[in-house]
């Protein structure tokens, strides 16, 4: 007898979407069925008319942090409103101001103690690295061992001690490359970043529609360009973070064309939303770096996400308070940086892409879930309907529909980018681990259910792209 059947439902692999039943064994998947096939289970799911798709894994979110603002998402909430949205893993960050320029490996172990014993669903942490010293260099293997062999790098936010040169980019991904790990960037040219915030600021452009300005296009694609070719020199695997201009999508597709272990990821927010945001009263809001651009650019992101030249989709969730976000209101750098997009991300996805653009939905399971597993050490553990793999599994109904609002979701803040939006197509049961911890809007999960999730990268993800 099986702890969990979910019955007569669409189960969607990386591949193609199966009439399968999907058995559940303890924490684990045991196989997948003939569709009615005679068999027990002590619970069964009918599952009728809905995807069966793999939970999803955002490998971007910025939980209980301290950054220019203090973001209202705990572990705790931050993970309920993840689950509620589909998501049963996230990795978040190490980055703690408080504890940035220490070693790598006590970094790692106060965020995992902070997430331990809140977390609803599972999680792992990359290693922010804000310096390319010998003694930092050394301690990347001690992280590697300890099971994080992801690590970010910033090439922008001097005034926080982030920015790191191109000199520490080019040292670290070397030895990332010998450790098995990947570098993950964000990409945008501090130097023109910051001459172009002064000069606005001097000029007294002060207001949110200003704020694309101080970081134009050619800052975020030059950076990208940069990066990438000093990963190629460096023989290293590279992962583009939040990716906002359509033109760095073809740079990243020659590198993939080149056989190049280059991976992109973008965000919700820069598929659907653009820099007219910024003229609306509460454009203040939409301060997030990079800042949205253009119709054009959110057309070059969907067209790499369904060429498969970009990766991953993640929310890069930073759930900055109202009020931080309102001292923007006069002046664009006042306002913390970041968006609200945990909860949101595979609702937009399946909505605009799967509904409105066709988008397979087999490859909103490639980049909401399949992906980031592969790239960052967790498949097939996680990522995938399968025998053997974790029963993290979420139920979609494509007919459930959503007006977005601070009301009908569970995100701790008193805004959403899309408030009025309406969405079709909704997750409405999710299980994490084999245990039932969202249905039908109910939050049945506990918090502490989550583990941390140490994790190696299989090498060929390393050698070329997947």
């Amino acid at each position: 007898m099986f702890d969990l059947l979910i019955r007569n439902g669409k189960v969607v692999t990386p591949e193609t979407v199966l009439e399968a039943d999907v058995a559940v064994q303890g924490e684990r998947i045991a196989g997948l069925l003939k569709t009615a096939e005679p068999v027990q289970a002590r619970e069964v799911i009918d599952a009728r008319g809905l995807y069966v798709v793999p939970g999803g894994i955002d490998a971007h979110v910025h939980f209980d942090m301290e950054f220019l603002g203090q973001s209202k998402h705990t572990f705790e909430s931050g993970t309920i409103a993840a689950a509620f949205g589909g998501t049963t893993t996230i990795i978040d960050f190490t980055l703690d101001l408080k504890t940035l320029g220490g070693p790598l490996l006590d970094a790692v172990e106060k965020r995992r103690e902070k997430a331990e014993g809140k977390a609803v669903i599972d999680f792992a942490f990359h290693c922010v690295v804000n310096d390319g010293g010998d003694d930092t260099l050394r301690e990347l293997e001690q992280v590697v061992a300890y099971g994080v062999p992801s690590f970010k790098m910033f090439t922008v936010y001097r005034e926080v001690n982030l920015y790191v040169n191109d000199a520490t980019v080019y040292n670290v991904m070397e030895r990332l490359r010998d450790l098995g790990g990947i570098a993950a960037v964000h990409t945008e040219n501090a130097d023109i970043v910051d001459y172009c915030t002064a000069r606005l600021l001097a000029a007294g452009q002060r207001t949110p529609v200003h704020y694309p300005q101080s970081r134009p296009t050619f800052t975020e694609v030059e950076c990208i360009r940069r990066v990438l070719f000093l990963a190629r020199s460096a023989r290293a695997a590279v992962y583009v973070v939040h990716i906002a201009a359509g033109e760095a999508v073809a740079a990243v597709r020659q590198a993939r064309a080149e056989g190049r272990p280059v991976y992109g990821e973008t965000c919700p927010h820069y598929l659907v939303l653009t820099k007219a945001m910024y003229a609306r009263p509460d454009g203040y809001n939409y301060v997030m770096s990079p800042p949205l651009r253009t119709e054009a650019d959110n057309e070059a992101l969907w067209e790499g996400l369904a060429g498969g030249w970009l990766a991953t989709v993640s929310s890069d969730d930073n759930s900055v308070d109202v009020e931080d976000k309102r001292a923007g209101a006069e002046s664009f750098d006042r306002a913390s940086p970041g968006c609200v997009d945990v909860e949101t991300r595979i609702p937009l996805l399946f909505s605009e892409g799967v509904v409105k653009r066709r988008l397979p939905i087999t490859r909103l399971v490639q980049v909401a879930s399949t992906n980031p597993a592969r790239i960052f050490g967790l498949y097939p553990r996680k990522g995938v309907i399968a025998a053997g793999s974790d029963a993290d599994i979420v139920l979609i109904d494509p007919t459930a529909r959503l007006r977005v609002s601070p009301q009908t979701l569970h995100m701790k803040v008193q805004y959403s980018p899309y408030e009025g939006w309406d969405v079709v197509g909704m997750p409405v049961t999710t299980i994490s681990r084999g245990k039932v911890i969202v249905n039908k809007g109910a939050f049945l999960g506990t918090p502490g259910h989550g583990r941390f999730l140490p994790r190696a990268i299989d090498p060929a993800v390393l050698q070329a792209p997947v």
